[in-house]
């Protein structure tokens, strides 16, 4: 896999892979260069079809129904320090292409950062000022991890 791709880890089952490929698609429109290979569980159902539609874009694999072991399933045998975590019922409505490439080669290259959430503001209590900034990116600190579901990138080890 080429330095500049990296694992994007999805969490769904079989029932709705119909909203996995909406997310995908999301992605794909918004962000055609986007460096993501979705891994993608499946229980029962293989969903040839994903692997048609996207090809080299997504890594389907089967795994346990239960969640824990499911993430932990996804993450086997990546060996790279940093995932981008999707559930499958949320997707990007816009996306700045070179803000985002921006921000991908950042973490790719800075092993300090634990991950890089696209939401949240110091006034809700789960996130903290700081004076980091990425480009024109102001970085904020996570004091905890309420509210993890949204797409972002983080460091495997996390889990």
């Amino acid at each position: 896999m080429r330095k500049d791709k990296i694992r994007a880890i999805v969490l769904t089952y079989d029932r709705n892979h119909p909203i996995t490929d909406h997310m995908i698609c999301a992605y794909e429109h918004l962000w055609p260069d986007h460096p993501f290979i979705f891994r993608i569980p499946y229980n029962k159902i293989y969903p040839k079809w994903l692997e048609e539609k996207y090809g080299d874009k997504v890594e389907i694999i089967q795994i346990d129904s239960r969640i824990k072991e499911t993430v932990i399933q996804l993450l086997d045998g990546i060996d790279d320090n940093i995932v981008y975590w999707c559930l499958d019922d949320k997707y990007p409505a816009w996306v700045d292409q070179k803000s985002m490439n921006v921000i991908h080669n950042h973490i790719l290259d800075n092993d300090s950062i634990e991950g890089i959430a696209f939401v949240g503001t110091t006034k809700n209590g789960i996130f903290k000022g700081s004076n980091e900034y990425i480009d024109k990116f102001k970085l904020i600190t996570r004091k905890n991890f309420r509210k993890f579901f949204q797409h972002q990138y983080v460091k495997k080890d996390i889990f």
